[in-house]
Order: structure tokens, then C-alpha cells, then sequence
């Protein structure tokens, strides 16, 4: 059976002056894992640097940055770089490129200040889409819609006085499919693909109504 010894008081009392006169003549090493107010020199290179305000800010705004901010439409003029070549590509393209152009039909936004000519006698199909997209973008419920080729188009100005939106990311550049509009009046101009355009020939001036029903939808 396990016994119990009991010290006097004295004895214990001693005992515990004796520990407390070693610990204090005993200098103590802070941990590294655990910061103190008074860090000592050696451990200084283990301290987190604080990030000041403006990094902090720049961090952050860093962090949240997409390839699309740094991408630029008409309407902003940022960025003057090879991811513009599309400017000089149909039917953004100006002079020379265009200087034989055949213009058959007119077309213009609400304001004027954009306009475009076309090539083609009438488009390669005409047809009537009811997505939901389309009836947001254009409130309406439907959009008129008449098919070309790219080469078929020349804008008077080139990408000048032309907004662009690219509905998968909502970004405001020319980034394909997106949709073309004027960036004064925003009338709708086109939706724009690799190859083709979707023309929408309400802003085409029509000579008489039998070439308007070249553009009836088949």
C-alpha cells in the first residue's frame, strides 16, 4: 500500500524558495511559434512583415483582377497593343483595305454617328430570334436578325464610336460573340462572331419595300 509522506511546513516552504531563486536567475527563450512583445534579435527574421495600406489595398485589388480588366473596348482607348489587331480586320478595317469596296446598302445608328455600308445584295438568311438574351438586350420580344460575312460590312469610321459587351463574363470588350452597339445612342448595331454577323436591319435604309422584303425572314 502506497504511503503518503507528509513534509513540514518548513521543509516545503524552503523547497519552494530554492525553485523560484533558480527559475529567475534562468534567462527563458521565447518559443518561435509564439510571438511576445520583447522578440529577441535571432528571432526577429521570423516576425510577419505587415503589409501597409496601399499594398494592402493593391493586394487585394490584384487578387480580384480578370484578363478583362485589362482588356480595352472602342469606348475606352486604354490599350494600344497587339490584342487590337482585330481594328484592322473586316469590318473594322479602313483604308486601303477597303478603298474597291462596293457599297449597295446604308445603314446608320439613331444618332448618326456611326454607319456602315454593305456589300452583299441581300443576306444569307434572315430569321427572327426569341432567346432570352435577345429579349433583354433589346426589350423586345424578339430580334430581327439578317446574316453576313464579315467581309460583306465596312464601317465608315472603323472601331471608332463602337461599344462592345461580351454576355458570358457582362465584360465591356470586344472579346467574341459579342453584341456592337453605338456608345453615344446605343442603338443596337450587331452581334458579332468569329466569321459571321447578325445584322439587325432596322437601321438599314430601305430605297423601297420591295428590297426590304430581301430581308423578310425565311
Amino acid at each position: 500500500m502506497l504511503k503518503l509522506r507528509v513534509l513540514p511546513s518548513r521543509t516545503w516552504r524552503s523547497s519552494l524558495r530554492r525553485h523560484h531563486s533558480r527559475c529567475a536567475k534562468t534567462p527563458s527563450t521565447p518559443s518561435p511559434l509564439i510571438p511576445t512583445t520583447a522578440y529577441p534579435a535571432q528571432y526577429s527574421r521570423l516576425k510577419p512583415s505587415p503589409l501597409s495600406k496601399i499594398e494592402f489595398h493593391s493586394t487585394r485589388k490584384n487578387m480580384g483582377q480578370t484578363r478583362s480588366e485589362t482588356e480595352t473596348g472602342a469606348e475606352t482607348g486604354a490599350v494600344r497593343d497587339s490584342i487590337e489587331d482585330w481594328k484592322s480586320k473586316p469590318p473594322y478595317r479602313t483604308t486601303p483595305g477597303n478603298e474597291h469596296f462596293d457599297k449597295k446598302w446604308t445603314a446608320h445608328c439613331h444618332c448618326g454617328r456611326v454607319k456602315y455600308w454593305l456589300s452583299r445584295d441581300k443576306p444569307l438568311s434572315v430569321k427572327f430570334c426569341h432567346c432570352v438574351d435577345c429579349q433583354a438586350l433589346h426589350g423586345a420580344p424578339f430580334q430581327w436578325a439578317a446574316i453576313f460575312e464579315k467581309q460583306d460590312l465596312h464601317f465608315e469610321k472603323g472601331a471608332e464610336g463602337l461599344a462592345f459587351y461580351h454576355s458570358p463574363d457582362k465584360s465591356t470588350v470586344h472579346r467574341l460573340p459579342c453584341k456592337v452597339s453605338c456608345a453615344y445612342c446605343h442603338s443596337p448595331i450587331m452581334d458579332e462572331g468569329r466569321n459571321m454577323v447578325l445584322l439587325f436591319p432596322g437601321i438599314i435604309k430601305f430605297s423601297d419595300a420591295e428590297h426590304k422584303k430581301l430581308f423578310d425572314p425565311q
